[in-house]
């Protein structure tokens, strides 16, 4: 019996060995998990952080670029500059852009990333192809039609306008969309905090 009983209690400490391995490697695995999943988590939001201070960028240099090439329409609509003066600084602030802003890029950061304020670039899009519209309406009038070109170069001034508000709006909307995303990351990082570790569970 004497041997019976110490093969038993030999098989008895083996198999709590294996329990005790089994849980081990469980609980290993377990916090592995959990710990590629935040990182997996931190990825994403960074990414999503930088994408949202890049189209930041990117809409700052778009809206400067359109306010001041309507900047110098405008002042060419008031006789303030000659045509190939406003064409010239246009040429100019154009190319000053062209190694900072790409509109597609844009577009795709918009599209991709935050699709939820699409409109508020929608917004500011329309209004900048009525500015242009306008341009070409003010072209085409006779030099001596001096009260329909002021009419025109008046709503000139009335489309600038609605086109900083739309504008601030998008950019507005970039910054909310990204103080939004920390918020949300502040709060996943407090839950974790407060959630029982892998180790314990």
């Amino acid at each position: 019996m004497s041997e019976v009983g110490s093969a038993l209690t030999a098989l008895a400490g083996a198999a709590g060995a294996w329990f005790t391995v089994l849980f081990t490697n469980m609980g290993t695995a377990k916090r592995q998990q959990v710990q590629l999943a935040y990182e997996h988590r931190s990825a994403s939001e960074n990414l999503l952080r930088e994408r949202g201070e890049e189209l930041y960028e990117q809409a700052s240099h778009w809206v400067g670029l359109i306010q001041s090439l309507h900047m110098n329409t405008f002042r060419f609509m008031y006789g303030k500059l000659t045509h190939a003066e406003a064409t010239e600084l246009s040429a100019k602030t154009a190319t000053n852009l062209d190694a900072k802003f790409s509109y597609s890029r844009m577009k795709m950061l918009v599209d991709i990333y935050y699709p939820m304020i699409k409109y508020t670039l929608e917004n500011a899009h329309r209004v900048r192809d009525e500015l242009s519209k306008n341009e070409t309406k003010f072209l085409a009038t006779a030099d001596d039609d001096l009260k329909l070109r002021k009419s025109i170069a008046d709503a000139h001034d009335v489309l600038m306008r609605k086109f900083d508000a739309a504008s601030t709006e998008f950019k507005a909307a970039i910054a909310g969309a990204i103080r939004e995303q920390l918020s949300l990351r502040l709060s996943v990082k407090e839950a974790d905090r407060s959630a029982p570790s892998a180790h314990n569970a």
